[in-house]
């Protein structure tokens, strides 16, 4: 039984796994075995340990989860250099001063040594990782594909088009953007994250790390309007950042760095890289803040980074796209800006399109898109195959003890009728079931399940989360219910669409008052919709919503990740029991084999 492995680090690291026999992928993010967001080896001067302890986890994890490692095949180290590749600093810096990890892979010795493979091999480059990964997840028959991150080692920019039309071509193809377009406004997603961390400090403050950021400016953008105080913000980010990628001028970027470090600890780890370097602070880079805001001033200028990111965004879509009708007006859109779900959708709505994000559209998908350019080489798949990798992350690592927790605790066993009319009830679930998602959406596996109709239910969510108060929640609904309850237009819906929670729709008129929980300030909702083929069991738990309702209706139910504010979401019954005992919520319900095992007070 062989299987091959790839690896991608940085931050979102961790691994794919592939069983030539079974033909079946699993997948392990490092974040959800640490129960650490955002973790990497490469950020501290231990990284040669580190990169070990990395290596060795994902092993000892693979081997626990009951994969067969004795007849390992290929491992994908990670990404390389692509000879389109314009940052010439790799190059010629010291590799201390980016550490190991800037290049995206890891150490062909450390993968010998721990998995005695066949072959060692490098995989392609960040942003074709990007684009294999989500193009074979997409229903798709051909598209066009924008990749955009805050950065990639295969482009300068950290924004790339490509197309695919298996017709034309049985690869990904590259179309090389008009550098005057690029040069000013590719770096949409890294300047959206650094306009966050300088003009929303008491969001900034309440996030454990910056790249947390994102998700809460969208939020909180929300509650705020024009305010013409602030229009230069992005401006005053893009800048000094855009010198650094067009000069590569080592005092600008260690002057990038002094002005993006946000937290002392961040400025603890830069020290000794910065140290021997003999220069004016205050001369080199001033942008002044206030640090008294008001809510009021914080949640506009929220608003003016969403907009601004937003209309550089489309300017930038615009001026690229091709006549997209070539492709069927399908539209794919990956990297972490993928995870922008008004943007999406503003985007899709503006152009009339049909546009398709995974709901691992960051990071954590590399790893599937590497195995994927891997496995298309060798043939074992081609460039029309599609593959569902929303759950394919591993069962609870702890599943083992099941049978010590039903000792210990309070349980019954329910069926799904039960589940059912608990949710109707009032009742609030932390629902695990299979392979946890990939990705950071929680999409009815790892989830906080509950009913959106009462009007306290958010406030509840938001105690039991420690979360704050302005950020929205998530609907989900049967894939046929969603045009009843949302304004999406049915000649454009199918099953792919929202299945990933990643472009927001609107809430209608009629369905506002009835779902107060997870209908957004602005009157938008992040929606997820589920078929039976896609996950039989919370499918079945909404259908049987229906007979405990008034109205006879199924609900529509609140959905948001099993974790509390700062962790990603959980993987073990020991998190699961920890968020339990530390708050409000009423039952933790574990689905296996057809069986629910209900813990409650």
């Amino acid at each position: 039984m062989t299987v091959d492995i790839s690896f991608a680090v940085g931050h979102d690291s961790g691994a794919c796994f592939f069983d030539h026999d079974t033909k079946q992928f699993k997948i392990i993010e490092i974040d959800k075995v640490l129960q650490r967001k955002f973790w990497r080896y490469d950020t501290s001067a231990n990284y040669i340990k580190n990169e070990r302890f990395f290596v060795e986890i994902i092993r000892d994890k693979a081997v626990e989860a009951g994969i067969d490692l004795s007849d390992v095949g290929t491992v994908l180290r990670g990404s390389m250099k692509q000879p389109d590749m314009v940052i010439p600093y790799f190059d010629n810096r010291p590799s201390q001063y980016w550490g190991h990890g800037a290049l995206e892979n890891l150490c062909r010795s450390l993968i010998e040594e721990v998995f005695n493979p066949k072959e060692v091999k490098f995989s392609i480059g960040h942003h074709r990782g990007h684009v294999s990964s989500t193009w074979h997840q997409s229903g798709f028959d051909k598209a066009y594909v924008l990749s955009v991150d805050g950065w990639g080692n295969d482009t300068a920019k950290g924004c790339a088009f490509w197309y695919i039309d298996p017709d034309r071509s049985g690869h990904i193809e590259r179309i090389l953007p008009d550098p005057a377009v690029f040069h000013s406004d590719s770096h949409i997603g890294g300047n959206y994250q650094r306009a966050g961390c300088s003009f929303t400090n008491k969001i900034c403050k309440a996030s454990d790390h910056d790249m947390d950021i994102c998700g809460k400016i969208m939020g909180a953008a929300a509650f705020g309007s024009m305010s013409k105080k602030h229009q230069d913000i992005y401006k005053s980010s893009s800048n000094i950042h855009n010198n650094f990628f067009h000069t590569g001028e080592w005092e600008e970027l260690i002057a990038f760095l002094k002005w993006y470090s946000k937290y002392k600890s961040y400025m603890m780890r830069l020290k000794e890289r910065i140290r021997k370097v003999d220069l004016n602070w205050n001369n080199i880079f001033q942008l002044t803040r206030k640090t008294d805001m008001t809510e009021e001033e914080e949640f506009n200028n929220a608003w003016q980074i969403q907009n601004t990111f937003q209309t550089k965004f489309m300017k930038t879509v615009i001026s690229l796209l091709p006549d997209i009708k070539e492709m069927n007006n399908n539209l794919i859109i990956t990297g972490g800006t993928g995870l922008n779900v008004i943007n999406n959708a503003a985007l899709q709505d503006m152009l009339d399109i049909n546009v398709f994000v995974a709901g691992n559209t960051n990071d954590v998908g590399l790893p599937f898109g590497h195995m994927m350019n891997h496995l298309r080489q060798e043939k074992v798949f081609n460039i029309r195959d599609k593959v569902d990798i929303t759950y394919a992350g591993f069962e609870i690592w702890d599943k083992k003890d099941l049978s010590n927790h039903c000792s210990e605790r309070p349980h019954r066993k329910v069926n799904i009728k039960d589940i059912s009319k608990m949710l109707v009830e009032g009742e609030t679930i932390g629902f695990i079931n299979g392979g946890h998602e990939i990705g950071p959406r929680a999409l009815g596996n790892r989830s906080i399940l509950c009913n959106p109709s009462l009007p306290e239910m958010k406030d509840r969510i938001n105690d039991i989360k420690k979360r704050e108060k302005y950020r929205p929640f998530a609907p989900i609904c049967r894939y046929e219910d969603a045009t009843k309850h949302f304004d999406v237009d049915p000649k454009k819906m199918n099953p792919k669409k929202f299945q990933h929670m990643t472009i927001a729709a609107r809430t209608r008129a009629r369905s506002v008052d009835k779902m107060p929980a997870i209908t957004h300030v602005d009157g938008s909702a992040r929606l997820q919709t589920v078929t039976r083929e896609q996950n039989s069991v919370v499918w079945d738990i909404l259908t049987e919503t229906s007979k405990f309702t008034k109205s006879g209706e199924t609900l529509v139910l609140l959905n948001t990740s099993f974790n509390v504010r700062g962790k990603p979401t959980l993987n073990s019954f020991k998190e699961a029991f920890e968020v339990f005992d530390n708050s409000s919520l009423d039952h933790v319900v574990y689905w296996e084999n057809g069986v629910g095992y209900d813990f409650y007070k």
